[in-house]
């Protein structure tokens, strides 16, 4: 008897241990990075701001699978919108981490409108106020803010989103629908 009662606690233990363990995957998944106030006006900064179109800076952390989502959901908006927008890639640098990455946004940036930046020291970063990776910027040619927010619905998730709906709609010439939604990534001072 209390062998059959040491096993059913041990049992019930683990389910618990195992159902908190799935709350708090669930939980961290959905819940968004706390990201500073974006500047409102493009920065004095060594990228380009595009002279007619509106220009999208999108901050990756390579080791973070969310940005793998990130550029998935970009590749998407691209071929929305029809071809390659006004992208700067701003990458922060890791020692021997993704690789895998990093071809994925080179080859996004074989476009003559995409740059890859890498943020060496976190400068840009620390200039855009971008907390995480997948942290999103859209400037118009005037260099007003028009969207800041995240291009996925929660960590490392591919699937319809406002963030990426948003950028689209602004590539097009539309007002984005959201012009600020949560960001979900790793964060990028932990590249630094």
């Amino acid at each position: 008897m209390a062998k059959n009662l040491t096993h059913g606690l041990v049992v019930y233990g683990l389910l618990g241990v195992g159902a908190a363990g799935v709350a708090w995957a669930g939980l961290y998944a959905s819940t968004p990075v706390a990201d500073a106030e974006a500047p409102a006006s493009w920065p004095d900064v060594p990228l380009a701001l595009d002279a007619d179109d509106p220009t999208l800076v999108l901050f990756l952390h390579p080791g973070c699978a969310c940005s793998r989502a990130t550029l998935r959901e970009l590749e998407r908006a691209y071929a929305r919108v029809g071809d390659a927008f006004p992208t700067r890639f701003v990458v922060a640098p890791v020692d021997g981490a993704g690789g895998e990455l990093v071809a994925m946004a080179e080859k996004l940036a074989a476009s003559p409108r995409v740059e890859l930046v890498h943020d060496v020291g976190g400068v840009l970063a620390d200039v855009f106020s971008a907390e995480a990776s997948g942290a999103a910027f859209v400037y118009d040619a005037r260099g007003t803010l028009r969207f800041h927010g995240g291009l996925t619905a929660a960590r490392a998730h591919e699937g319809p989103n406002h963030g990426a709906d948003a950028v689209v709609a602004l590539m097009r010439g539309h007002d984005g629908a959201d012009a600020r939604t949560p960001i979900f990534g790793c964060l990028l001072r932990s590249a630094k």
